[in-house]
């Protein structure tokens, strides 16, 4: 990615510009992100309370200015940019942000120089011909095992090519390059990174062996992916969905799915049903060089299935994975694993706990809507990780978290893990207003003595306002 430098003043004129020959729609948001955490096991100072020596207070502020529009009926364009800032309260009130500003080298943030904190997290074009789209440029995605993620204060992209497809009846057909994106590593062992402006986006899913004698890396891959998917709904109350991942050189996975929603079932308002079967695992270059290091290299395999039920202002659902043991996590490939679509996952206990190869998870949790003031959400988890011997083990505690799956195999034994959501949404005026308390009974957030790593539990308070226009 080059050096880009840009006024708002600029920004604003070729907005300007651009609306005078096309029809255009601006949106957009302002996000305030803080967390703090309560880590047992460590001197932390706790919930609130700023800490130099463990960091454990995070925050930013976010904006995001969205362009979209039409040049006809058929081609249409987009554009978002991202801003960030710690309002200069890190070592103050945070101790890191939840984002990078590494536009140029060692830019932004805690450690770095200043710099201009913005990028372009989304550029396309879009032509539809028949009933036919191909949407081409920097986007966001949401397919099982590549998808964007929202819970952080600015969310990841992609560079690639998508073509819809709707010519089968009931059918949409989805076909995919994925190049580049800023949500991970060229390391598929590394632990997950924040998302935000980089110095280039990786290759998607690039591997990187370990350094050679001259300490190079040695790029045994290409990186970038395929990916096919069909959402059929002749079914009207059970849309089904089947896809197909291929990273060159790396891994294949695929994800088959259906969704079955009933209204006004006896006094219920609705009740609903979810089945996902997938799996993954590694695939030629990186299959080859775990054969010759004498590790297993079965696929990870997994099954899911999630029941919810409404009645009124209340709702309730349960929910049961099991992933059998195997190289990759069930999750989301484009942030190093971070997030996972099975219905198992917490908010902390998520692909880095929920979709670990060998694990037994259930969630169970209740919903209340309240007119006029928001809405509530509480989920209790429980994870069994298994020590998955014999395998490839990702998200090492390498520059960030390390996953269970990754702490059980080095402690050499299975460990359960338990886990309390809740969540408050409302809205002030404009606002919306989430907060945010979490309980883990044990983390992977290192810290303490290594004999303790991954037993010490954590609470955790998150708040996220968000303006949006």
């Amino acid at each position: 990615m080059k050096k880009i430098g840009m006024s708002l003043v600029a920004v604003a004129a070729m907005a300007a510009s651009v609306y005078a020959t096309s029809d255009m729609k601006v949106s957009g948001h302002v996000k305030l992100w803080y967390q703090t955490m309560d880590h047992d096991g460590v001197d932390d100072k706790g919930l609130f309370i700023y800490d130099k020596k463990f960091g454990n207070e995070w925050g930013d502020l976010a904006a995001q200015l969205k362009v979209t529009g039409s040049f006809n009926d058929h081609l249409t364009y987009g554009a978002t940019l991202n801003g960030i800032t710690s309002l200069g309260l890190e070592n103050h009130v945070v101790g890191a942000e939840t984002t990078r500003n590494n536009w140029t080298t060692n830019a932004g943030g805690v450690n770095g120089t200043s710099a201009q904190p913005f990028w372009f997290h989304k550029v396309y074009v879009a032509y539809k011909a028949g009933n036919t789209i191909a949407k081409i440029g920097r986007q966001e995605l949401d397919t099982p095992l590549a998808f964007t993620e929202k819970w952080n204060a600015t969310s990841n992209s992609f560079e690639a090519a998508v073509l819809l497809n709707n010519d089968v009846p009931d059918t949409t057909l989805v076909g995919a390059w994925v190049a580049k994106g800023n949500g991970a590593t060229r390391n598929i062992i590394a632990a997950p990174q924040v998302f935000g402006a980089e110095t280039q986006f990786n290759s998607y899913m690039g591997y990187n062996q370990d350094l050679d004698a001259d300490g190079k890396a040695d790029v045994v891959t290409r990186g970038g992916a395929l990916a096919f998917g069909a959402i059929n709904k002749s079914i009207s109350f059970m849309p089904l969905q089947a896809w197909y991942y291929l990273v060159s050189d790396v891994a294949q996975a695929w994800w088959l799915q259906g969704d079955a929603k009933m209204e006004n079932v006896g006094p219920m308002k609705s009740v609903g049903l979810q089945l996902i079967g997938a799996g993954i695992g590694t695939a030629g270059k990186v299959k080859d060089i775990l054969d010759a290091a004498g590790s297993d290299t079965a696929d990870t395999m997994a099954f899911a299935a999630k029941v919810d039920a409404s009645v009124g202002m209340f709702g309730a659902f349960a929910a049961f994975s099991q992933t059998s043991e195997g190289n990759i996590p069930v999750a989301n490939t484009a942030t190093n694993y971070k997030k996972t679509k099975l219905p198992t996952a917490s908010v902390f206990s998520d692909g880095m706990v929920a979709a670990q190869p060998g694990t037994t998870a259930f969630l169970v949790g209740a919903t209340a809507k309240f007119d006029g003031i928001g809405s509530l959400k509480v989920t209790y988890g429980g994870y069994s990780v298994g020590e998955n011997e014999g395998y490839l083990q990702p998200n090492a505690n390498i520059g960030g978290p390390a996953s269970f799956g990754y702490i059980a195999n080095t402690r050499g034994e299975d460990m359960d893990i338990s886990e309390i959501d809740v969540i408050f949404n409302t809205k002030i005026d404009d606002i919306g207003l989430a907060v945010m308390y979490f309980n883990m009974d044990k983390t992977y957030v290192p810290g303490g003595l290594a004999a303790d790593y991954g037993t010490q539990a954590n609470q955790v308070v998150r708040m996220v306002a968000t303006l949006s226009f």
